[in-house]
This record gives C-alpha cells, sequence and structure tokens, in this order.
C-alpha cells in the first residue's frame, strides 16, 4: 500500500546503520564510519547495529550494538558450512532455541526508534537478518557499495530482497539507477564519502608512485609491476601498501624486475603516504566506487587506472587517466607519460583536488537529508511494503 505522508514531515533525528562487520580494511566500514562520525557532529543519534567483528577503535568512538549475541554458537555463524562437521547438529539446536530469542531482543532495540529514525542497510546480509526478525523501520536505505554492472548473481539476489524490504535502495553511480530500474526498483545515487586527509601532495616533485589496497588477484597489482619496471625513469620508485594472498608472487615479480620496487604491508597514515606521492595507480580490473582513487584526489593526488565500472568514472572524475580496461600497453604508455612531465602531473593534482570535495563527508551526508526530506513527500521515491 502507498505511504501516508504528513503534512509536516518529522525532523531527522537518528540514524541506525545495519552493518555485516565493523573490522578494516574494508571501504564500507570506511564508508560508514565517516558518515556516523558527521551525523553525530550534525547532532543526530547513530547506532551501528553490528552483526560479526568490531574493531576496538570503532567501538570506542560509535555507540555500537551487537544485535545478535551469542550467534558464533549457532547455524546462523559467519562460515557455517565450513564450520566442523561434528559440530553443525549442536549448532542448528542451539540456533533453533536462539532465534526466537534474538528476535524478541531486537524488538526490544527497535522499540527506541520513533518518527525521525532513518535505518541504513550497509550491508545487505545484515538488512535481511532484521527484515528476517520482523522489525520494519519507517525508513529503511539499503546500500548497494559495489558498482551494480560488476554484481555476482548471489549479489544480485541479495539486491533483490533487500529492495522488497526497503523505501529504496542506493547505488554508487546514476547508470546503477537505470539497471535496478530495469530489474523493477526504484533507487538513488549516493556515492560514499572520503575522508578529510590534511594537507596536499606535491605531484611534480615526487618521484615515487604509491599503490593501495588488498593484494588479489583481482587487483592486478603485478600489471603495475610489470608496467613500472617497463617504463620507469631513472630515481623513481614504487611503493605498494597493501596485505593478501597474492603478496608472496608480487614480491618475487618486485625482485625479479631489478626496478626500486617494495611491497611496505599495511599503512595507518595513508594520507602521509598519499602526500608524498606523485601518481596514485589502480590497475584492478573491477572496483565499486575505488576509496584509495577519493582518498588520492583529497590530497590533489592524480590516478592512473583502468576504465573498469562506472564506479571507478565517478570517483576518478573526468580529468583523471584512465585507460581501456585490461590494455597493460596502455597503462604503461600513461603511467610513462606521466612519470615524464611534470606539469602535467602537477595540473592533474589541481583538477583531482577540485574534484574530490564533491566527495568530502560534509556534502555527502547533506545529500543523506536531502534523501530524508524527499522521502518524506509524497512525491518522493519509494513505497511501504504492505
Amino acid at each position: 500500500m502507498t505511504r501516508e505522508y504528513p503534512s509536516d514531515p518529522p525532523p531527522l533525528t537518528r540514524v541506525v546503520f545495519l552493518i555485516d562487520d565493523l573490522h578494516r580494511p574494508n571501504g564500507i566500514v570506511s564508508a560508514t564510519d565517516l558518515l556516523a562520525t558527521e551525523m553525530r557532529r550534525r547532532g543526530l543519534d547513530v547506532d551501528l547495529w553490528c552483526f560479526g567483528p568490531c574493531d576496538d577503535d570503532l567501538r570506542d568512538r560509535h555507540h555500537v550494538v551487537n544485535p545478535f549475541p551469542g550467534r558464533r554458537l549457532t547455524s546462523r555463524m559467519a562460515g557455517f558450512e565450513r564450520s566442523r562437521q561434528r559440530l553443525r547438529p549442536v549448532r542448528r539446536v542451539v540456533g533453533a532455541l536462539w532465534w526466537p530469542l534474538v528476535r524478541v531482543w531486537m524488538h526490544c532495540l527497535a522499540s527506541s526508534w520513533d518518527e525521525g529514525t532513518m535505518v541504513i542497510g550497509a550491508g545487505l546480509e545484515s538488512t535481511l537478518l532484521v527484515a528476517q526478525a520482523g522489525v520494519r523501520p519507517r525508513i529503511l536505505v539499503s546500500q548497494v557499495h559495489e558498482d551494480v554492472s560488476s554484481l555476482t548473481p548471489r549479489q544480485c539476489d541479495l539486491v533483490r530482497q533487500a529492495a522488497q524490504v526497503s523505501r529504496v535502495v542506493s547505488v554508487l553511480t546514476p547508470s546503477g539507477i537505470g539497471t535496478l530500474a530495469g530489474w523493477g526498483l526504484e533507487a538513488v545515487c549516493l556515492v560514499d564519502p572520503a575522508p578529510p586527509l590534511l594537507g596536499r601532495a606535491d605531484p611534480a616533485t615526487s618521484q615515487t608512485v604509491v599503490y593501495l589496497g588488498r593484494l588479489a588477484r583481482a587487483k592486478q597489482v603485478d600489471h603495475l609491476i610489470e608496467a613500472f619496471a617497463a617504463v620507469a625513469p631513472a630515481g623513481w620508485k614504487l611503493r605498494i601498501y597493501g596485505d593478501g594472498p597474492a603478496r608472496e608472487s608480487l614480491e618475487a615479480q618486485a625482485r625479479a624486475s631489478g626496478a626500486d620496487i617494495a611491497l611496505c604491508g599495511t599503512v595507518q597514515d595513508i594520507g602521509k603516504v598519499l602526500r608524498g606521492a606523485a601518481i596514485h595507480a589502480l590497475p584492478s580490473r573491477a572496483e565499486g566506487l575505488g576509496m584509495s582513487v577519493l582518498e588520492a584526489n583529497m590530497v590533489g593526488l592524480p590516478t592512473v587506472a583502468y576504465d573498469c565500472t562506472a564506479g571507478i568514472r565517478m570517483s576518478a572524475g573526468p580529468d583523471a587517466f584512465l585507460v581501456p580496461n585490461g590494455d597493460r600497453q596502455a597503462f604503461q604508455e600513461t603511467l610513462g607519460s606521466l612519470m615524464s612531465d611534470a606539469e602535467a602531473r602537477a595540473r592533474a593534482g589541481e583538477l583531482a583536488f577540485e574534484y574530490g570535495q564533491s566527495f568530502a563527508a560534509p556534502v555527502v551526508v547533506n545529500r543523506w537529508f536531502a534523501l530524508w526530506g524527499m522521502l518524506n513527500r509524497p512525491q518522493g521515491p519509494g513505497r511501504e511494503q504492505g
């Protein structure tokens, strides 16, 4: 049925995030942290319902709620299919007794939600668990943090299920709205925020290329190592930050290249790394919004990347150096050309900085407030389930 809208809509007073876990490194966690921090700065009450592990620093800085106490003892534990065979029957029995109690617990937690509460489904699986418990907030916005065109069949199914219990689904790009419209779903475009990194890079004088991200096959860091070794001028170095299953093979490739390439592990101060660089490189074959691109923009650092998704085009902006996805020769030539042209790097850095300001957390939160107003008007998107 169509929702009845009040003539004087309630102000937004509380935001509740539903998220699968709060464990870094994770782009969804970073975006949620930034949004929650800015919303709380605006005077809103902000709760983070976390259905998995939570880093200590996030628990200290936010009001984190565990709606699933004892989950690891049940069949609803993460990775239940991989648990020991002899323990599964026990977990099923515990789960059968545990789920009714958890439903009551979640309803008690949600009893404080009033007309001014917006619930954001940052994790689709968490959103569906809340719905299965029978908790139906007045306004629920489910988020898709991946580029819609690159979703797996299972992820597409999760989006469709979450849409059935949501007022609207948020996607990262305008093209994502069109795709969901083709599925018969309503969507809005809301980008993830970029962190407020202090200071500016000096790409004209630096001689360092940096990569920030997971070391996994899909990130194609081997393309970057190969390209850098082929075209790097004397004095240039490549520094790779992150960890993952491909680290050992990448270290061997770096050693064999003969170039000044080092894998530096994870890093806490991303801003310091980016401010000391001349170029940020991202050779991924698929990305959502590309958090490392947003971070590079915030300090005025130009990016060379594969034009792999609409999310990358959105995060990088119209003046970034995007090459055809998977074209290793084009990636190599673009990287070499930019390393050899200090003026081009300086100009590109200025454009990146200007573009990046539209992703600052205060700007993005303003859009969430605008969405709240739209959802409380008769012409706003979304229909109540029922």
